[in-house]
């Protein structure tokens, strides 16, 4: 039977329909597949994020996660610096290389990738462990959580570089197992039997890390799995063609607006320790892990959206794109809009029943990070589609700006007003953000990513 009429696609069709949400077409139909199912793998991981969270706020208490969150927020920066966005350029490079017969070229990316994020790791994570170490600018009880950390660079390198490998190879749905369903699904299982033999708040923060460490582990082997299966045809003992000059030049480009994504993803956690107690570090952990639910949605579509817009751009397909974009911006906003109302109405009882009572205080935290996540959400793939259509300067230029606005935000308010003065820092960023990149998409591109849609300006 066609896709287009089985009667689940029809009657989904009906329901959306009175949203304003069209689904008709082989494009949004197809779209609406791939969301499908990258939304229920996103789904289970968010669901495994929430009770990691909860598990590692009950074992380690509010100063132990303040420990945690800290290192952990550093070294998800220092992995961007380590990366180089490398995977996401195996992203860009590898389909071009396979369509036009270049395995050569290929498989010299793929070993370039490999080596690139195994030798960066080290160097980073080296000369961070010395700073560390003999800097003094960090709690000496927390010093063996930082070089754990520290020591997951090389591991969440290859497992990145996987990720990359398979989404060039399009097999998208198998990129997202390792990271997605494997390393917080083994996690979770192993903190949850923590809890269960024993919970008495003395566990260290270093334990809970090298936990991470080891499911890491279990990622990468499950990754080379899914490579060797979903690559039959490639020959892996080939000898490579190396073109470092170009790939290094696209990863540069990427780098500049991944790393201001991630300045702005964690520098509240990394600044916070400056100013507040640790106890106020965990309650501002807590509300922004909650938040992130928000953008749930946003991700789901974000996953098989940049490809299609990549491919409807080149072929001049205007009226599809703006009608595909549309779709998901209303799709994505729809199901953000239903998760706020749910958290600002039983904010304060999901705190205190999932993670104890400890945690209630982290509520209006919570509420004024939901405002971000809201407008975040509304604004849809902005990012996506300047990146996808060859304006990927204006999306960097836009990411860093909000970037360095929100450090000077965070520094200005954290002394003076500690975790709400953050939180609203938090918010501005993402506010300034989201405003610089719908004014660029409209003007360069004439594509309007919000749930209104009011159409292509620009033929």
């Amino acid at each position: 039977m066609d896709v287009k009429e089985m009667p689940w696609i029809a009657r989904t069709r009906s329901v959306l329909s009175k949203f304003g949400i069209d689904i008709r077409g082989v494009e949004t139909v197809s779209f609406a597949k791939s969301v499908s199912a990258s939304g229920a793998i996103q789904a289970v991981t968010m669901g495994l994020s929430v009770l990691t969270s909860i598990l590692l706020a009950r074992l380690l208490g509010t100063e132990g996660l303040g420990f945690y969150s800290a290192a952990f927020a550093l070294l998800t920066i220092v992995l961007v610096l380590t990366n180089m966005s490398v995977p996401n350029g195996l992203v860009r490079l590898l389909p071009d290389y396979l369509a036009l017969g270049k395995l050569k070229l290929a498989r010299g990316c793929i070993t370039w990738a490999y080596m690139h994020v195994t030798i960066a790791s080290f160097m980073f994570g080296g000369l961070v462990a010395v700073v560390i170490l003999q800097g003094g600018w960090i709690d000496r009880r927390s010093e063996a959580t930082y070089l754990v950390a520290l020591a997951m660079l090389p591991v969440l390198g290859i497992i990145a570089v996987q990720r990359g490998i398979l989404q060039g190879f399009e097999r998208t749905i198998p990129s997202q197992v390792p990271d997605a369903l494997v390393r917080p699904g083994a996690f979770a299982l192993i903190l949850f039997a923590w809890f269960m033999v024993g919970n008495n708040r003395t566990n260290s923060p270093a334990l809970a890390m090298a936990v991470q460490l080891a499911v890491l582990i279990l990622a990468v082997i499950a990754g080379a799995v899914l490579i060797r299966r979903f690559t039959p045809h490639f020959s892996w003992k080939a000898a490579g063609q190396y073109e470092l000059k170009r790939w290094y030049g696209l990863c540069v480009s990427l780098t500049t607006g991944g790393l201001a994504t991630v300045t702005m993803a964690q520098c509240a956690l990394v600044i916070l320790p400056m100013f507040v107690e640790l106890t106020d570090v965990g309650l501002f952990r807590v509300a922004l892990s909650i938040s992130a639910l928000m953008a749930l949605p946003l991700g789901v579509v974000n996953v098989p959206l940049p490809p299609a817009i990549a491919r409807l751009h080149a072929t001049g397909q205007k009226t599809e794109l703006q009608k595909l974009v549309t779709t998901s911006a209303r799709m994505s906003f729809m199901a953000c809009l239903a998760i706020a109302v749910i958290v600002v109405v039983a904010g304060e009882t999901v705190l205190r029943l999932l993670y104890g009572a400890e945690f209630v205080p982290a509520y209006p935290i919570l509420i004024i990070l939901i405002v971000g996540q809201l407008l975040n959400v509304a604004v849809g793939s902005a990012g996506f589609i300047l990146v996808m259509t060859g304006y990927e300067l204006d999306n960097s230029r836009g990411l860093v700006i909000a970037a360095v606005c929100q450090v000077l935000f965070t520094f200005a308010l954290a002394p003076v007003y500690g975790t709400i003065g953050v939180a609203v820092a938090t918010t501005a960023g993402i506010i300034i953000q989201n405003l610089i990149l719908l004014y660029a998409v409209i003007q360069r591109t004439g594509i309007d990513p919000t749930p209104i849609g009011v159409g292509s300006t620009k033929q």
